[in-house]
């Protein structure tokens, strides 16, 4: 085998850092600020006295939209299929109609 030529050196680039940057969500309470519309049928509701603030919730919901408060936990604006229902250990959410039928 035989080496034709000195071959490329390595080329040095200089770092340079991006002047802009993607944002970044620090809080799930900017999910509510977004409207989704009627396409839900059913909307999680608390049994407040149950709740044991465990925030088993809040992880596991793909929305973000549960945001843990004082005394509440609001979800107006949700559109999954209420992850948080089968998932919180002491049941104290359940599905109930968004709107009456009948």
């Amino acid at each position: 085998m035989e080496v034709v030529g000195k071959g490329s050196s390595v080329i040095d680039v200089p770092f340079e850092p991006a002047l802009v940057s993607i944002p970044t969500i620090y809080i799930t309470e900017n999910t509510p600020r977004r409207k989704t519309g009627n396409c839900r049928v059913f909307k999680p509701v608390w049994n407040y006295e149950a709740c044991t603030k465990c925030m088993t919730c809040v992880a596991r919901c793909p929305d973000g939209c549960i945001v843990v408060n004082e005394d509440s936990l609001p979800c107006a604006v949700t559109t999954s299929p209420l992850i948080c229902v089968e998932e919180c250990p002491v049941k104290a959410i359940v599905k109930a109609w968004e709107v009456s039928v009948g």
